[in-house]
């Protein structure tokens, strides 16, 4: 990423941030006072109540409902303090910083988080169990979505955690992590009539033939299953596969593998930092790098299966 982007972005989110703080500590400290004030008056008159206004000349009884509006004015000092609203960092992130980094790649650019729309998490389950690349979970959650356009290309992109329940011979429960990371799926110009899986941990659901490919490398790093053998060598040729081991490559330790049905491709990225913020208050250079790379991958492997189809006269 060059450096006026980056300048950009960063400049973008903190000046919203700034926004997002003032607003945030208004509330928080207007809050603190009324609800100090609130519990300080409904004690002062439950004491009125019980013990009269003599027992107001008790030091000990005197001292509750003042306690309590000395302790939520310390937690207007303390949340000012703590920072600058954490619990919205990411969301704002998502919406300005990654959405304007989408921008710079895509067209039609719309964010999604589950606040926001309810059937986030419906459609990407059932896209997700359409790709099928588990072969199963327990637990499914989504953090935000967008959808957008390359070309005449339709992408939908999804932030996706999915874990398996474990239990132990003692009954002691514990979810271990099948997949963190971005999960999409992309329309192509060509319909395979056929399933191609590039599988990196990929289940393969259907017991599709494996595909011994002519590179050991290739072979050492992805799992090749097919409906058509043919079409899937015809597709993956030396150029493609060097190709996509230099992708690899240049995604350092982001691991991804993806999957052809019919005319929809569908990918996943394996990157338990990708499109995540973590509640930080100023932008992170090597962390949007990531960012950005994992932007441009999806187009990276559509154009490679794409030039393959032409390039190879593939026909439906």
């Amino acid at each position: 990423m060059d450096e006026q982007l980056f300048n950009e972005l960063k400049q973008k989110y903190e000046y919203l941030l700034q926004e997002d703080y003032e607003k945030y500590n208004y509330y928080r400290k207007a809050g603190g006072w009324i609800v100090g004030i609130i519990f300080g008056a409904v004690f002062t008159i439950w004491l009125l109540m019980f013990t009269g206004i003599s027992g107001l000349a008790n030091p000990i009884i005197a001292l509750l409902p003042i306690g309590l509006l000395v302790l939520s004015i310390y937690k207007v000092v303390y949340y000012r303090k703590r920072g600058k609203g954490g619990a919205n960092f990411n969301d704002r992130y998502m919406k300005t910083v990654v959405t304007d980094l989408l921008s710079h790649f895509y067209t039609d650019i719309n964010y999604f988080s589950p606040t926001e729309y309810s059937n986030l998490k419906l459609e990407s389950k059932l896209l997700y169990n359409e790709a099928a690349f588990d072969k199963g979970y327990d637990t499914f959650s989504v953090s935000y979505g967008w959808t957008m356009k390359y070309g005449n290309h339709d992408l939908k992109i999804y932030d996706l955690h999915t874990q398996e329940r474990h239990e132990d011979s003692d009954g002691n429960t514990t979810y271990v992590t099948t997949f963190k990371g971005l999960f999409g799926e992309m329309s192509l110009s060509h319909n395979f009539n056929a399933e191609i899986q590039i599988n990196k941990r990929g289940y393969n659901y259907k017991k599709l033939e494996t595909v011994n490919m002519d590179s050991v490398t290739f072979n050492k790093e992805y799992k090749v299953c097919a409906s058509d053998k043919v079409l899937a060598m015809q597709l993956l040729t030396h150029d493609v596969m060097d190709k996509i081991l230099e992708l690899t490559t240049n995604s350092g330790k982001v691991k991804f593998e993806f999957r052809i049905i019919n005319d929809k491709l569908y990918y996943r990225i394996f990157n338990y930092n990708t499109f995540t913020h973590d509640g930080k208050e100023l932008i992170d250079r090597k962390e949007l790098d990531n960012d950005y790379k994992n932007a441009k991958l999806f187009i990276d492997i559509l154009e490679t299966v794409e030039r393959s189809v032409y390039d190879n006269s593939i026909s439906e």
